[in-house]
């Protein structure tokens, strides 16, 4: 809300009290971060006041009058049940940076960019951000509240398209997805020159964004993906208390636990099944890294049996094949010692038999043969 101006009789004139996004919180008339502006009734009296209301989006308003102590009560209640929730995101935000900066998994860092942009648009949303978090003597800029939001839905599609292996598995997806991260993350820009523009098509495309992301996740969960099967149970989570906090604020039905919760509630109620769904996704990749790893010692044991058989059939060929050269050796020995035309030794085996004889009868001192003469 930009801004909220009360105008009031004062004698012939009209005096007002303004307040809003674009009043610095110094000079708001009282100091609360919701849009509060005091008005003095005494007991029987009738006042005639007007309230003028602008905003650069669309807003769902209620106007209620409080006794002081009712909505300081009120607030106590709802800043405490703020501070349980933003307490709980900041928790997951530390324990998912620590989990990233010890297993570098990108998941892990747009889970606690989710967490984050999540908190500071409920912050911008419930004037937090505006009271502590910024200069009180400045107005707050609106345009924070889309760069919030463009931060946690664009972290939003990196979560999902990583858990589900968009790029490998779904690649027609995978574009979409991209596209459509590119188109939020364009708004943010976009909004410090247009912002009512940014708003509106932030607007209409986060819901139907949304709705794509849950159709993808229930399409590769009837797949057979347990990933995207927690995925589907956090949104369902999620969108189940967003609508009971809904038809609870429209009167529908009331709903107790729906007065002081915040979407970082629903947030976190659905938060376990995505660290589920990370869980699974790791058993999934250890399960994969064992089969592949399986498959490797298969294959070593395969390559090594094959070399084992081939080993074994290349000593059985060389034996064989020296055998037969051993035959052939000898055939050709007794060849070139036998006379082809008699068949009996030739000359060559004469003079190599003499040879041997004539050296052993040297060594043994003997005879070569035994002669007789006379």
């Amino acid at each position: 809300m930009d801004s909220a101006a009360l105008y009031r009789h004062a004698g012939a004139n009209w005096s007002s009290i303004e307040t809003g996004l674009r009043v610095p919180p110094n000079n708001k008339p009282i100091g609360a971060t919701r849009l509060v502006i005091p008005v003095l009734l005494a007991a029987g009296e009738v006042r005639e006041v007007m309230l003028r209301l602008q905003s650069r989006t669309l807003m769902d308003l209620k106007v209620r009058l409080w006794q002081p102590a009712s909505l300081l009560q009120s607030d106590e209640a709802r800043l405490l049940s703020i501070a349980a929730g933003l307490g709980g995101s900041l928790i997951v935000v530390l324990g998912a940076l620590v989990v990233f900066a010890r297993t570098r998994d990108w998941t892990y860092l747009y889970f606690s960019l989710l967490h984050l942009g999540a908190g500071l648009v409920e912050l911008g949303r419930e004037g937090l951000w505006e009271r502590y978090l910024w200069p009180v003597a400045l107005a707050f800029p609106i345009q924070a509240h889309t760069v919030a939001s463009v931060l946690a839905v664009a972290s939003l599609l990196l979560i999902q398209r990583d858990l589900l292996s968009l790029s490998r598995n779904y690649p027609r997806w995978d574009r979409v997805f991209l596209v459509l991260m590119a188109g939020f993350i364009a708004l943010a820009p976009i909004s410090l020159f247009d912002y009512p523009l940014s708003n509106i098509v932030l607007s209409r495309t986060v819901v139907p964004a949304c709705a794509l992301t849950l159709g993808v996740a229930i399409m590769a969960w009837r797949k057979g993906d347990k990933t995207a099967g927690y995925l589907v149970l956090s949104y369902g989570l999620f969108w189940m208390v967003e609508a009971l906090r809904a038809v609870s604020n429209m009167g529908i039905i009331h709903l107790a636990f729906t007065e002081h919760s915040q979407s970082t509630w629903s947030l976190l109620i659905a938060t376990p099944m995505p660290f589920m769904a990370l869980a699974e996704r790791v058993n999934t990749m250890r399960r994969e890294k064992m089969d592949v790893q399986t498959l490797l010692i298969q294959m070593q044991d395969e390559m090594v049996a094959q070399l084992k058989a081939c080993e074994q059939l290349l000593e059985s060929r060389v034996d064989e094949r020296t055998t037969h050269l051993q035959l052939l050796n000898n055939q050709l020995e007794a060849i070139s010692i036998t006379d082809a035309l008699t068949g009996i030794a030739n000359r060559r085996h004469f003079d190599a038999v003499l040879t041997s004889e004539w050296t052993r009868a040297e060594r043994l001192g003997q005879a070569l043969a035994p002669w007789r003469w006379g």
